[in-house]
């Protein structure tokens, strides 16, 4: 009984795998210093060369990140301060 594949004429070519592009702290800091002087995560991404949903991912990180290290009672605080302070510098690009 004769295969439907024929078999393989050379070893296929193993190409390396692309490296994972790790910001580091200082670019970090300075991508949401950036963020914070109101220009859009789009235009920050096009800067960084990144992403823009890994922009947005950073900045939803540092929220999260301060918010676990604030005491039980400050949260509320700092989630309704975090917003406000987000909605006002949406209102502020346009």
């Amino acid at each position: 009984m004769s295969t439907k594949r024929s078999a393989p004429t050379a070893a296929p070519v193993v190409t390396p795998k692309r490296q994972r592009k790790m910001t580091n702290i200082a670019q970090k800091v300075g991508l949401l210093d950036t963020l914070k002087e109101g220009r859009s995560s789009a235009a920050v991404g096009r800067h960084y060369r990144i992403n823009e949903s890994s922009v947005r991912y950073i900045k939803k990180e540092e929220i999260f990140k301060i918010y676990e290290v604030l005491p039980k009672g400050s949260r509320k605080f700092y989630l309704l301060y975090s917003t406000l302070l987000y909605s006002t510098l949406l209102k502020s690009n346009q």
